[in-house]
């Protein structure tokens, strides 16, 4: 059996675990927004149960959600699985990572609650977004192609619904979000849109062409196999070779898909290579990454770092700047790195671009 000892480490980078009892562990988030209970143990009675939700209330925040944990298959969790005041489960005797990975989905309802109590139009964007990339999913892992319209659409929402400031107020909710293959492609995608603002972006056919390209960047992820995407820990090298490869997937998907402008599959194919020539996968010198890749570059590595993930704690958008700094030059365009660094640091905003 897994022990809880590494998900409740892995937790503690988001929540501050308050111990509460014999059997129980309380996670409170950082923010105080919210409250998640891990339930630890054999089968409870209802007084203990009552008695610990009173203790979470006493908190001050929201009421929590109940997760249970323990071995699959047992008289405690089958109990568990009947109760309708139990949010979800994790078994103890699966493997670390989809203790994690259950937890993450766990984690990202708060957010999703959040979101959809936030401004209409962000809300309507967030379900569109879930939607669009769980299609795209399902249609990458079944080989077939991911059309164009459906993205195009959704870029075409975000562009011509949300203003600068609307955004920078939906990447900050994304970034308390657990769910990586959905929040990643949509926070570089507006990261990219609002960077291309910054710099002077006016047409709606080149933000357009921003927003989807970071969307999409990573879309050869998706046909990445699953143990080695969620793996909480190091990747072996067999492993990073198998990774380093989704910039090539990206290519055969988007182009076996048709329809998608060059530029965007160039920029899939390029996010990853460096201006030393060390990046891959085809270790291109600087004068052959394209100035769209270079942006969409500078754009993955700061939402990476700022973004949940299984294998290490998020940063702040400000512990984010001297790790970009130091990339600067070697790796990413120094001078996409400065203008994003301007934004991290709160520069006002180019107006919204008109039709």
């Amino acid at each position: 059996m897994t022990p809880l000892s590494g998900l409740l480490a892995f937790l503690a980078h988001d929540y501050v675990p308050r111990a509460v009892g014999r059997r129980w562990d309380a996670l409170v988030p950082v923010t105080l927004q919210g409250c998640f209970a891990l339930i630890i143990g054999e089968r409870p009675n209802d007084p203990e149960i009552a008695e610990f939700l009173e203790r979470l209330h006493r908190t001050g925040s929201r009421p929590p959600l109940v997760i249970v944990a323990g071995p699959k298959n047992t008289p405690w969790t089958a109990h568990a699985e009947r109760q309708t005041g139990v949010d979800g489960l994790i078994f103890t005797d699966a493997r670390a990572e989809h203790q994690i990975h259950a937890f993450r989905l766990l984690a990202g309802n708060t957010t999703d609650r959040t979101i959809a109590q936030s401004d209409p139009a962000i809300a309507r964007i967030w379900t569109r977004t879930k939607d669009v990339v769980h299609d795209l999913t399902a249609r990458i892992r079944a080989g077939q192609p991911i059309p164009r319209a459906d993205v195009q659409a959704l870029a075409t929402s975000v562009v011509e619904t949300l203003d600068s400031s609307a955004l920078t107020d939906f990447l900050a909710l994304l970034r308390q979000h657990h769910a990586e293959s959905v929040v990643h492609g949509l926070d570089v995608g507006i990261t990219a849109l609002l960077l291309g603002r910054h710099i002077g972006v006016r047409r709606k056919a080149d933000e357009l062409r921003l927003f989807e390209t970071g969307l999409l960047h990573d879309v050869g992820k998706l046909a990445m196999p699953l143990p080695i995407l969620q793996k909480p820990g190091k990747l072996t090298d067999e492993e990073t070779a198998v990774i380093q490869r989704h910039p090539i997937e990206s290519e055969k998907i988007l182009r076996h898909s048709g329809a998608y402008d060059d530029l965007v599959i160039r920029a899939a194919v390029q996010h990853h290579e460096r201006l030393d020539g060390t990046g891959y996968p085809h270790h291109l010198p600087a004068d052959g990454i394209h100035d769209l890749s270079r942006l969409i570059a500078v754009c993955d590595v700061f939402c990476a770092l700022t973004e949940h993930r299984s294998y290490r704690p998020k940063q702040t958008p400000e512990d984010a700047v001297p790790i970009l700094r130091d990339m600067s030059g070697n790796h990413l365009d120094p001078i996409y790195v400065e203008r994003l660094i301007e934004l991290v640091n709160g520069d006002t905003l180019p107006p919204k671009a008109a039709a």
